[in-house]
C-alpha cells in the first residue's frame, strides 16, 4: 500500500507541476547514427530530390533549398555529395537562356497562370543557383581553417564544380562569379 501512495503522489506532483506551468525536463538520449549510415541515407535522399528536380523542376522548385541544406552538414563527405548533386541538377535544369530579374513593372503586369508559374520557377532557380555559387566561392577559399585537410578537399570539389558549370552552362547567370572563383585560385 505505501508503494501505491508513492506512485500516486508522483503522478500528482507531475500533474501539479504541469498545471502550474513548471517544466519537467527529461533528458532524451538521441541515438547516434553511424557515419556510414548517415552517408547512405544522405545519398538516398539526394538521389530522391535530384530525381524530383530532373523530372518536373517547375513543380518542385522548393527542392532546390532542400538540396542546398546538405552542404551545411558537419560531415565533409555529405557536403561533397551535396555539392556534386547540385552540380548535376543545375547542369540538367538550367535553360538555354539567361534569366533576368523581374522589375516592379513585370511583377505588376497581368499574366496568365502558366507564365506566373514559370516566372516563379525561374526566380527560384536563379536564387538557389546564386546561393550555390556563393557556397562554391566560400568553399573554394577554404583550406586555411581549423581542419585544413577537409577544407582543401572541399576547396578542390568547389573549384571542380565551378569549372564544370563554366564549361557546361557558360551562357547562364553569374558566370562572372564563377570566373572570380577560378581566377582567385589561380592567383
Amino acid at each position: 500500500e505505501p508503494e501505491e501512495n508513492q506512485e500516486e503522489r508522483n503522478g500528482l506532483e507531475w500533474l501539479e507541476a504541469q498545471q502550474s506551468g513548471e517544466e519537467i525536463v527529461e533528458e532524451i538520449q538521441k541515438p547516434t547514427i553511424p557515419v556510414r549510415e548517415q552517408i547512405l541515407e544522405a545519398k538516398e535522399e539526394l538521389a530522391r530530390i535530384a530525381l524530383l528536380l530532373n523530372e518536373v523542376p517547375e513543380e518542385n522548385a522548393g527542392a532546390f533549398k532542400t538540396l542546398a541544406q546538405f552542404t551545411q552538414s558537419p560531415n565533409t563527405i555529405i557536403k561533397k555529395l551535396g555539392l556534386a548533386t547540385q552540380l548535376a541538377v543545375y547542369k540538367d535544369v538550367i535553360p538555354g537562356y539567361r534569366i533576368r530579374p523581374l522589375s516592379d513593372d513585370d511583377m505588376e503586369t497581368k499574366v496568365s497562370k502558366e507564365v506566373r508559374k514559370l516566372r516563379a520557377y525561374e526566380q527560384a532557380l536563379v536564387g538557389s543557383y546564386q546561393d550555390y555559387i556563393r557556397e562554391l566561392s566560400k568553399l573554394a577559399q577554404s583550406g586555411r581553417g581549423t581542419n585544413p585537410e577537409a577544407g582543401t578537399s572541399l576547396s578542390s570539389v568547389a573549384i571542380s564544380c565551378a569549372c564544370t558549370l563554366l564549361t557546361s552552362v557558360p551562357h547562364f547567370n553569374f558566370r562572372g562569379e564563377l570566373l572570380k572563383i577560378l581566377v582567385g585560385k589561380l592567383s
